[in-house]
């Protein structure tokens, strides 16, 4: 074959808090929360090849407000 993907899994996960008024709320999240650099290799027909990696950890945090 001419491309290859090694089996690999990601971790993401969010919560989120909403204040009972309903005004106001925040969401926390991570995405792939065990930094697992999922490698990707490919090759054309032609001979060129390209090697990737997926995205890193992210997170953050939305804090919601309403009027």
């Amino acid at each position: 074959p001419y491309n290859y993907q090694e089996g690999y899994y990601v971790v993401n996960g969010s919560v989120t808090y909403t204040h009972n008024s309903g005004r106001w709320s925040l969401n926390a999240y991570v995405k792939n929360a065990t930094e697992y650099a999922a490698k990707t290799f490919w090759q054309s027909p032609q001979g060129d090849a390209t090697l990737g990696i997926s995205d890193p950890r992210q997170y953050g945090a939305v804090l919601q407000l309403k009027f």
